[in-house]
């Protein structure tokens, strides 16, 4: 996975939390990721396909998440409920959609992207193949606290007519 691939979503998380709450948050890590297990309680997926295939993941903790649906809504919010995982998937739309326009730009044009999903709970992973490389981003937001952002994308070489596309790149479990 290259870095020019990776770039956009991590400006485009940064300028989506700039311009949602003025907090600017910082990148304090990154490392490449063998473990399908979500960093945290909650996650928000967009899928990724056409000439480009993988997703991205923004996974936040609980508290986390609370506070940042808190500052939204501005409305104390201390539990997971549907508008939290409502905001954790538009969040993670607005970034993949934001990214896919500057991967445009990059040699990757046409990006398909999901609908987002949102995956709660400890003990859920979200799988992927095992020949599509992850890389991890930790964040700390001040005011809101620690997240990370989960890159998986691969230029998808050109087929031939009758030629299948893989299936199954990216599927969710309870390990």
């Amino acid at each position: 996975m290259e870095s020019r691939h990776i770039e956009p979503f991590v400006n485009e998380t940064m300028r989506t939390f700039e311009l949602m709450s003025g907090v600017t948050p910082n990148k304090v890590g990154e490392k490449k990721k063998e473990s399908v297990e979500s960093a945290y309680e909650l996650s928000g997926v967009v899928w990724i396909s056409g000439p480009g295939e993988g997703a991205v993941v923004l996974s936040f903790p609980r508290d986390t998440a609370c506070k940042i649906v808190s500052e939204l809504l501005s409305d104390q919010i201390d539990e997971l409920s549907l508008d939290v995982e409502d905001i954790v998937a538009e969040l993670a739309n607005i970034v993949a959609s934001r990214a896919r326009r500057a991967l445009s730009e990059r040699g990757l044009p046409g990006l398909g992207l999901s609908l987002p999903h949102v995956i709660v709970g400890k003990g859920r992973a979200v799988r992927r193949s095992r020949d599509l490389p992850c890389t991890s981003i930790a964040v700390l937001a001040e005011r809101f606290g620690p997240f990370c952002i989960e890159i998986s994308i691969r230029p998808v070489e050109a087929r031939t007519f009758g030629q299948e596309a893989p299936v199954g790149y990216w599927s969710v479990t309870r390990s």
